[in-house]
């Protein structure tokens, strides 16, 4: 693995701006995919050992026609100014099978104007964990920078006390500046609202060295558990971590930024617009499954996803849970707990039919459990 892992715990990193409330609305899309030339191999020989098995595809969108899917899309911050590009509609196009999102540089009257491009699925698909993969050409001039990444409109709330698990986590997939060289590919976490001045935001940041990865179309993989999120690129993992996990619904972004974190815009060339080129987008959702954690708040030990069926204490071990341990549960919509707090559907019970981040009508007596659709 040619990856090398730097931890930063900084106050300062990103100019992402404070965002609006969303409407997250949540349906599932699946766009005709549609045969072309170089396309990616399937996904199962992608990631040999990749298990897709819990996982349904939601979205996939292969780009095809000559117009935005805006049943699918929208165009995130539309004329607003991020950093020092306003983000414009004209931006993105589609044509060829593939998406394109520019940033642009132009010379008026000796004054420099700097545009780019977002589009997002925050009025479509919004979800809590899956696999979410992308095919992609990076952007090749300093100025600009591409991105593929998740994000959940309470993501901007500061604490006192960081909780990432309940208010979001800005899931940078990966960015791409080529100012810090073509071969290098970074991964961001970001959490606690985005106020760079007094200490309270938080940011986890990682590298990738990948030599050719500014050279032609590689494919980008991302799983998102209740218990890590795991990078992927070309089939290979580059990067795992069980830090600030989300335990909420989110969004996605396909994005060219001129923010300063691709380097110095002024280097861009007048007219000449830096593209960052999507082939197809896809998103796998986790099949209705329920969690359990071994503390409030869906944090601690995080059992292995349970599905429909009868777990006595024996059962539920196998699947991570301790006899007695357990203190929050995440029940999906169409599925319900009934849990007792004896091994074999025995003694007291309680019936649960939606997270649970502090269950205290079992915390630390659950021994069996039924789970059952509502």
């Amino acid at each position: 693995m040619n990856s090398k892992i730097i931890y930063l715990l900084i106050t300062c990193v990103t100019l992402y701006g404070f965002l609006n409330n969303f409407n997250l609305s949540k349906i599932e899309i699946n766009v005709a995919a549609k045969s072309k030339a170089g396309a990616a191999a399937p996904l199962a020989s992608l990631q040999s050992n990749f298990d897709l098995s819990n996982y349904s595809l939601v979205l996939n969108d292969d780009f095809t026609g000559s117009h935005l899917n805006t049943k699918v899309w929208d165009y995130f911050d539309e004329n607003k100014l991020r950093g020092f590009g306003k983000m414009l509609k004209e931006n993105v196009t589609v044509s060829n099978g593939t998406l394109k999102i520019c940033a642009v540089k132009k010379n008026s009257k000796g004054n420099f104007d700097f545009s780019a491009g977002m589009i997002s699925t925050q009025r479509s698909l919004n979800q809590r964990y899956g696999y979410f993969e992308i095919r992609a050409k990076m952007n090749n001039q300093t100025g600009p920078h591409s991105a593929f990444w998740l994000l959940q409109h309470s993501v901007g709330i500061e604490n006192k006390v960081p909780n990432p698990s309940l208010f979001g986590t800005e899931i940078d997939i990966f960015e791409y500046h080529c100012a810090a060289g073509a071969d290098n590919l970074y991964h961001a976490l970001h959490w606690n609202g985005y106020n760079f001045t007094n200490g309270s935001h938080r940011v986890l940041l990682s590298q990738s060295y990948i030599p050719g990865i500014s050279r032609g179309f590689h494919t980008f993989g991302f799983e998102w558990t209740p218990k890590e999120y795991i990078a992927y690129v070309d089939g290979k993992e580059k990067q795992r971590t069980s830090e600030a996990i989300s335990h909420v619904t989110e969004f996605v972004l396909l994005s060219m930024e001129v923010s300063g974190n691709g380097g110095d815009r002024f280097k861009m060339l007048t007219n000449v617009p830096d593209t960052f080129e999507v082939d197809y987008v896809k998103v796998y959702a986790r099949k209705p499954s329920v969690t359990i954690f071994e503390k409030n708040d869906f944090n601690g030990w995080v059992s292995q996803p349970l599905l429909q069926g009868y777990y006595s204490a024996s059962r539920l071990a196998a699947y991570g849970v301790i006899n007695n341990h357990a203190s929050s549960i995440q029940v999906p919509k169409g599925l319900k707990v009934i849990a007792y707090d004896g091994d074999n559907f025995t003694g007291d019970s309680v019936v649960v039919t939606a997270d649970a981040r502090s269950a205290g009508y079992f915390d630390d007596k659950l021994s069996s459990l039924k789970i059952v659709s509502q």
